[in-house]
């Protein structure tokens, strides 16, 4: 079951609602100039999922203690904004972006999620920008196979890996101005990964850097340290 399931839809906006115990509670499908903005997703499979879906604003929800994904993108859904949203308690990962180009994630708050705060899946130009994401079991932003992705200003605490760069052709991706502290490894990066820029970035109270089967992979200006610069 779906709370709200909308179908080659556009120019609707989505406002001021609690959508709980659903498989969906918010779906898109083939739909694009959706606004949903400020609504609560909670207890569910999925809280808000967007398939096949364009030029969508998310803003300013609150999804909790869902099982799989807080908030979900796949199927070329692209070119969407992701914005000021609060997930927290989802079980796998809180944003899973997969199969999409050009999206743009910023100011989201992403804490205690069960994998990841976000997945990036075969997935291409992203931009994930002023990110704060704490205390997940796996990465606070995981990238499996993912291509010309942008991470400015992320702050990662308290994850098993602040940032993990996994497996598949992981390329041209860059690292900029981020807070990686606390985390079991600072950047995690295995697998085929290369073309990898690290900039302005600062790692602490971690194995600073792991890397597995990695090429041309630079630094500019990074800090390594055990206490705030």
């Amino acid at each position: 079951d779906t709370g709200l399931y909308l179908s080659i839809s556009s120019n609707i906006t989505i406002k001021d609602n609690n959508f709980s115990n659903s498989n969906n509670g918010l779906l898109l499908a083939s739909s694009r100039n959706i606004s949903v903005i400020n609504n609560i997703v909670q207890n569910s499979v999925t809280g808000i999922a967007l398939t096949s879906s364009l030029n969508n604003l998310v803003r300013d929800n609150t999804g909790l203690n869902n099982s799989v994904n807080s908030l979900y993108l796949d199927s070329n859904s692209n070119s969407n904004n992701i914005v000021n949203n609060t997930f927290s308690n989802t079980q796998k990962d809180a944003i899973a972006v997969l199969n999409s180009l050009n999206n743009r994630l910023e100011n989201n708050t992403l804490n205690n999620n069960g994998f990841s705060g976000i997945l990036v899946f075969n997935s291409n130009s992203i931009v994930i920008i002023n990110t704060f994401a704490k205390s997940s079991s796996y990465a606070g932003i995981t990238f499996l196979n993912a291509r010309h992705n942008i991470i400015m200003n992320l702050t990662s605490l308290s994850n098993s890996n602040g940032l993990w760069f996994f497996d598949g052709i992981n390329f041209n991706n860059t690292v900029v101005n981020s807070n990686l502290s606390n985390n079991g490894v600072g950047i995690r990066i295995s697998n085929s990964t290369y073309d990898f820029l690290i900039q302005d970035s600062y790692v602490s109270n971690s194995n600073v850097l792991d890397l597995n089967i990695s090429l041309q992979t630079s630094y500019g200006k990074s800090l390594v340290d055990q206490s705030p610069p």
